[in-house]
């Protein structure tokens, strides 16, 4: 099977978020907070779709971001993409290429 992606392709700049908890010095109190993992050139895809949850269809917004590949991010379903000022949450990481590429299916952040 030919690999369908070039670097070539990879034109949009994408960051990438991971959750850390943080402990306030004057409370005590956890928090969770995101901070920056890596910034990328990625290929974005829509895959948008619909969703029926409790009998009412839902817009879903998902985009596939295709980056080089990252053995940090093999099991990255606790991160999220920032791409033109929306979040995206990461649902999905596959390999694409014999590890040249990794695909993120991601579903945006409503929140």
């Amino acid at each position: 099977m030919a690999n369908s992606t070039y670097i070539g392709q990879l034109n949009e700049r994408i960051t990438i978020q991971s959750k850390v908890a943080q402990k306030s010095p004057i409370s005590g109190a956890t928090s969770n907070d995101w901070e920056v993992l890596k910034n990328c050139w990625a290929k974005v895809t829509d895959v948008s779709g619909s969703e029926e949850i409790e009998g009412s269809v839902r817009y879903v917004n998902i985009k596939t971001f295709t980056i080089r590949y990252d053995g940090a991010m093999v099991n990255a379903t606790d991160r999220r993409i920032e791409y033109l000022g929306d979040y995206y949450n990461i649902i999905a990481v596959l390999a694409e290429g014999k590890k040249r590429y990794q695909l993120l299916k991601a579903e945006l952040d409503r929140e």
